[in-house]
């Protein structure tokens, strides 16, 4: 094992690449073998750029698969969280529905008591029970002019009323501030 020199992580001393960086690692000489020189060549590094465009590719798919499998659990949420809402609305609209039947089942039965008074009823006015009463037009009725007896509305008063009284608030108001003034002038000139 070796460490590398970028990230100084261990890797294993086949790897011409370092795991955790993706830099190539430098060639350290052994003893036994001479050190000899090679020209540089372009393939070590566009195999370089090969391995680092690879890990960057996984790195890429590894990310969006964990965002598109965060969005399906997301998405998985809501489709759940809408499906407890529509369950529980349709059970308030059941037990609405439940109580208006029992209501209107309340409204259209008709005691046993109930029946015999109608049946009683349209005997009277001389009609059997599948028939419609006959149509005619009822007369309005006749209400006598002296029976209905409404209160009369206040007259209007005259223009002359109107003055007179409004002649009085101005005197009544310039009274008071007649008053007023006079007891200023007494407390602040005539009782020094």
């Amino acid at each position: 094992m070796k460490i590398c020199p970028y990230c100084k992580k261990e890797v294993s001393e086949a790897d011409k690449f370092c795991g955790w960086c993706g830099k190539k690692l430098p060639i350290e000489p052994t003893l036994e073998e001479p050190i000899e020189e090679e020209p540089i060549k372009e393939e070590p590094i566009n195999e370089e750029k090969g391995v680092l465009e690879k890990i960057r590719e996984r790195a890429r798919e590894e990310e969006l698969e964990r965002k598109r499998m965060g969005e399906k659990e997301r998405e998985g949420k809501r489709v759940g969280l809408i499906r407890e809402k529509a369950k529980i609305e349709l059970e308030e609209r059941q037990k609405i529905r439940s109580g208006r039947e029992q209501l209107m089942e309340k409204l259209t039965r008709a005691s046993s008591e109930e029946v015999k008074r109608r049946e009683e009823f349209l005997k009277r006015l001389g009609m059997k029970k599948g028939k419609k009463p006959k149509e005619e037009i009822p007369t309005p009725l006749k209400i006598k002019e002296k029976e209905v007896i409404f209160r009369p509305l206040p007259q209007k008063p005259s223009f002359k009323q109107k003055l007179w009284v409004r002649v009085l608030i101005a005197l009544f108001l310039l009274g008071i501030l007649a008053a007023i003034f006079t007891f200023w002038y007494w407390y602040f000139i005539v009782n020094k």
